[in-house]
């Protein structure tokens, strides 16, 4: 069987993480021949095997929209092929594949509003190939003609979705899916020993590109209301801050550095940043170890509850509440639009919830994630390969 993932995102150990695990499932199974994928970024997933291909020559900026424009419209209605090289070994990769699975990836037919990723989900349609959503987050976008050309693409797919949210807003819809827990909880728990001095953090600057706080003053407000909350909190305790990054890029280490700053002159005597944190299996082991985990991603979440480690989630998407919810963690997180809003900014309260329900935070999220999380995370794969 030949299996095309389209849509794979990189540069951020979240979706490193999920797209990992997708691959580690299918190659664990004795009728994947082999495995294409399909980047909507420059760099390709640190996984290596004979049958998984990285095709990062068939970006759209390196085919041209002008030829894939031209295709659609000019020549496959006419049954005639391309005059773009990349364009005709686009689709023969298409045509010639069993099963298309849409990366586990965030809300890029949504709030994102990614036209190449719905792009990508309407040429696999148009070659009428089996299209499987990989347990994403599906949503409105706001934009008339995008939500138009998704509903029709999506009608003609199976679709399993990571949230109650974007289950409801399909089922409205009267688009028929399933829902399920994301896919990154198919990786290996960490097994290495607890560091009992540690407090992971990993930030997360919103107000310059998110669609919900751009323009907002959510960052300083985490500057100015939580982060010392969190160093008087710690210093307290005489735990050590570990700031990790989360995507890897240098405009992320200029704010974890100024996050660093804003801890240290609220008190807090031990942070460091963890520089050597260089791939996903080193973002998951340095959750996978810490005592507590405080996180402003969702994966950062999705980890920390896949290998038992009590947390504080910075809600600043639903997903991340959904997450507290079916991990029984409802308690553990926090609204960062009441920064915005002028309501609770208190998170000193939750910390010691943390600290106080340790050990059974520990022991429930290891049983959820086991019996309840774990077996259905493969159900795309079981009911469609």
């Amino acid at each position: 069987m030949k299996v095309l993932i389209i849509n794979q995102h990189t540069n951020n150990f979240g979706d490193d993480a999920a797209g990992t695990a997708l691959l580690n499932m299918l190659l664990q199974r004795d009728d994947i021949e082999d495995v294409d994928i399909l980047y909507n970024s420059e760099d390709a997933l640190d996984f290596e095997d004979p049958k998984v291909h990285h095709d990062l020559q068939l970006s759209f900026r390196k085919i041209g929209y002008k030829n894939i424009a031209k295709y659609y419209l000019l020549q496959r209605p006419f049954h005639k092929k391309s005059k773009s090289p990349l364009m005709n070994e686009y689709i023969a990769l298409i045509k010639n594949s069993d099963v298309v699975f849409m990366s586990p990836c965030g809300a890029n037919i949504g709030i994102y509003k990614h036209w190449v990723s719905l792009a990508r989900v309407v040429m696999v349609v148009l070659e009428k190939k089996k299209m499987i959503f990989q347990y994403n987050t599906i949503g409105k976008s706001g934009n008339f003609l995008f939500d138009t050309i998704a509903k029709w693409a999506l009608k003609r797919s199976k679709i399993y979705v990571r949230e109650k949210k974007s289950y409801k807003y399909l089922q409205d819809r009267n688009i028929f899916c399933k829902w399920g827990p994301d896919t990154a909880f198919a990786l290996p728990q960490c097994t290495d020993a607890i560091r009992e001095d540690v407090v992971s953090l990993v930030p997360s600057s919103f107000d310059g590109w998110h669609p919900e706080f751009k323009g907002t003053p959510v960052d300083a407000k985490v500057q100015s209301e939580l982060l010392p909350q969190l160093a008087k909190w710690a210093q307290e305790r005489h735990l050590k801050i570990e700031i990790l990054p989360h995507l890897g890029i240098e405009k992320e280490k200029k704010y974890n550095l100024a996050v660093m700053e804003c801890l240290r002159k609220a008190g807090a005597e031990q942070v460091t940043l963890r520089e050597d944190v260089l791939t996903m299996w080193d973002y998951d082991k340095a959750i996978g170890t810490s005592r507590y985990v405080v996180g402003m991603r969702y994966h950062t979440i999705v980890l920390a509850s896949k290998n038992a480690r009590p947390y504080l989630s910075l809600c600043y998407e639903n997903k991340m509440w959904e997450v507290c919810k079916y991990t029984h963690m409802k308690e553990c997180g926090y609204e960062l639009h009441n920064l915005v809003e002028g309501k609770s900014t208190d998170i000193t309260s939750i910390l010691n919830y943390i600290e106080k329900n340790e050990t059974q935070i520990s022991d429930t999220l290891r049983q959820t994630v086991n019996k309840e999380l774990i077996p259905m995370v493969e159900i795309p794969l079981q009911e469609n390969l």
